[in-house]
């Protein structure tokens, strides 16, 4: 099984950069046991992206903090059981070492990052917030997962998608990644 995990600072665009690489498979159901996941086919090969799609946050971001020890304890054997050929996620829920080694433990591990300017991820928040009608995240706290995210980059060889290049091209980046791995 490949895992691709996303990871970037918060307002860098993993959820739509997600959102577009999930419309190239066609969805064959949702499951919510042992945690939220969609099921899809992508040329014949299985594939399940983490947690559910919504504003103004998406993917494993939807998980409960629960979910590290369902998705490492159930899921994941669940997966290899079921020939899942590829586990897509994004988010700081699951962006963890324990889950990306654990994922290791289960075939291969693709980390992504999304880099982008602070500048850039600043503004994308402020919108992100007015346009749900929430308070912008804190500071201190979009600070912490920037650290976090360039740790994780460090210790699991994470292969950049460049954040200048358009939604489209890093689309294409991703699925070329993904096909190379798993030929």
């Amino acid at each position: 099984m490949l895992t691709v995990y996303l990871v970037g600072e918060p307002g860098a665009g993993k959820t739509t950069l997600m959102n577009a690489i999930m419309s190239r498979v066609n969805t064959t159901h949702a499951a919510d046991k042992p945690v939220k996941h969609l099921i899809h086919d992508y040329n014949g090969k299985r594939v399940v992206s983490l947690g559910w799609p919504r504003p103004p946050f998406g993917g494993t971001d939807t998980l409960g903090h629960s979910a590290i020890n369902l998705v490492e304890q159930l899921l994941l054997p669940i997966l290899e059981a079921t020939e899942t050929q590829i586990l897509l996620g994004e988010g700081d829920r699951l962006a963890t070492n324990r889950f990306l080694y654990a994922a290791q433990d289960y075939g291969q591990l693709l980390l992504l990052h999304l880099p982008t300017s602070p500048e850039v991820a600043q503004q994308r928040r402020i919108e992100r917030a007015e346009a749900s009608n929430i308070k912008p995240q804190n500071a201190s706290w979009v600070k912490g997962r920037a650290t976090k995210v360039t740790n994780l980059v460090a210790q699991h060889e994470a292969v950049e998608i460049n954040w200048r290049d358009t939604l489209e091209q890093q689309v294409a980046t991703v699925w070329t990644l993904i096909e190379n791995r798993l030929q």
